[in-house]
């Protein structure tokens, strides 16, 4: 999966589509979305 190191770096969460897998949780997409991919969010 792809990460992200720019929008999610206080949660340092990992870049994924959802959803997330057990047991990290979706705590985004705003403002953590992962670039330009709306479809994909932070997970931690």
């Amino acid at each position: 999966q792809p990460r992200s190191h720019v929008d999610c770096p206080a949660l340092h969460g990992q870049c994924q589509s959802l959803p997330c897998t057990y047991p990290l949780v979706f705590v985004g997409p705003d403002p953590f979305h992962c670039g330009p991919y709306p479809q994909f969010g932070c997970c931690a």
